[in-house]
């Protein structure tokens, strides 16, 4: 594993901040589907490329991924007022869209040839997310 791959596999590690925090807060299922986020981002990230364990666990992580967000969306909205707070977490729910889907269509950010560039963008739409995310818990 080189240096910017490790970098994508400690931030992962964010996510874990995630379900400590909203443990503390009692929302459970939210919790829990940050720790199978968790989980399976370690472990995708860490995986070699081109196994086709990593293809699978890439599923899998892409689905903690959508369940984060389904939870931590209704959770938001569900709660919504017009502060400064709520409209940080679409901020950032706006942020990691663009890292990864503008990076995707467009083979750049997260999608890009140059390593290091992907990488970096990865760890950003780790941490944009966790901010997020945690700007959630707050209002819980």
């Amino acid at each position: 594993m080189d240096t910017y791959q490790y970098s994508t596999v400690l931030t992962s590690y964010l996510f874990l901040t995630n379900g400590i925090h909203l443990t503390i807060k009692r929302d459970f299922l939210y919790a829990m589907a940050f720790y199978g986020l968790f989980v399976s981002s370690v472990i995708f990230h860490s995986t070699g490329e081109g196994s086709d364990f990593k293809a699978s666990i890439g599923v899998f992580d892409k689905i903690m991924v959508y369940l984060v967000v389904f939870i931590g969306g209704h959770r938001l909205f569900s709660r919504w007022k017009n502060t400064p707070l709520h409209w940080f977490v679409v901020f950032t729910f706006l942020l990691t869209i663009y890292l990864y889907w503008y990076g995707y269509a467009t083979q750049t950010l997260t999608w890009d040839e140059d390593k290091p560039t992907a990488y970096l963008s990865h760890v950003f739409m780790h941490s944009a997310g966790c901010l997020g995310h945690h700007s959630i818990s707050l209002l819980l």
